[in-house]
């Protein structure tokens, strides 16, 4: 599905705000572009979301407004809060991986009923995509994946019309495990599923080997490279590297999706270990005369 399609037929659209000033959609700041820490700290928070104010965050704590490393860095430190009857949001072809950061712009009456309460409250909401054949279902609400991404509220705009512009921090992979209401909007009890632990003479390797591949292909992309540079740069734990990567990378939806289902950290890496190196097999030794791109 397009990008205006599902703007249409979801009422959200991720990685656009309008900017008042300009009077235009503001995209730069894309998926590839906000999912880490180190890219989210590069926005410039008075055009992407709000101005320089405070915003309250989930038991009345103050969070930081000019700094997104900040910003995550207090949602990591916040204290866990219940899941139960948390807020759902269902998008077509979406996947929200824990360790990103990721702008939505939310125009659907449904949805701003929602996060008028989400932001009110804890700020948290599960983001789930919607299973395929979702346009053909007679269900209301449509179904949705088991898997999904849980998400926090980092920072919100509210329009005079509803709309939100929104920058969500995906901080766990869930199951959800029952839906607890549909109406005025869903909302779903969900369970947090940690990864599994990784053995560390795996880990050297697998993310070894992984670096070593990324490294080629930011070698291969040049200057359209620093994104991954950066996210590169930010961690080599396999847990949020792979997620990160995987929110970058990754275009199929179902491999997305497969991706948010798996626990185990090393498999992620494994799949991303394959996917770059045909990356850097269709870029070839022709895009770039002289970079060694495979050993």
């Amino acid at each position: 599905m397009g990008r205006d399609a599902w703007a249409a037929n979801t009422g959200v659209r991720e990685g656009c705000f309008f900017d008042q000033a300009a009077g235009c959609w503001e995209d730069s700041c894309m998926t590839a572009y906000a999912t880490t820490r180190a890219v989210a700290s590069a926005c410039t928070p008075s055009r992407a979301i709000a101005a320089p104010t405070e915003r309250r965050g989930q038991r009345g704590k103050c969070m930081p407004t000019d700094d997104f490393d900040e910003l995550v860095e207090w949602d990591d430190a916040s204290e866990d809060v219940g899941d139960d009857g948390t807020p759902l949001l269902a998008l077509p072809r979406y996947t929200l991986f824990p360790d990103t950061l990721v702008p939505f712009h939310v125009f659907d009456i449904e949805s701003q009923r929602m996060l008028d309460d989400a932001v009110a409250g804890q700020r948290l909401m599960v983001v789930a995509g919607l299973t395929p054949g979702w346009e053909h279902d007679p269900n209301e609400p449509p179904p949705t994946h088991e898997f999904a991404g849980l998400g926090r509220i980092l920072r919100d705009r509210r329009y005079s019309d509803g709309r939100y512009d929104l920058f969500v921090h995906g901080i766990a992979r869930v199951r959800i495990d029952r839906v607890v209401q549909t109406h005025p909007y869903p909302t779903v009890d969900i369970t947090r599923l940690p990864d599994f632990p990784a053995d560390l003479h795996d880990t050297l390797d697998v993310v070894g080997r992984l670096v070593g591949l990324m490294g080629q292909l930011m070698r291969a992309l040049g200057p359209d490279a620093d994104t991954l540079s950066q996210t590169l740069g930010a961690t080599v734990d396999p847990g949020p590297l792979s997620n990160r990567l995987a929110a970058m990378l990754v275009e199929s939806p179902r491999d997305r999706q497969a991706l948010l289902e798996e626990r185990d950290p090393l498999a992620r890496c494994r799949f991303l270990c394959d996917l770059v190196g045909s990356l850097v097999l269709e870029r070839g030794p022709e895009h770039r005369p002289g970079v060694d791109l495979l050993h």
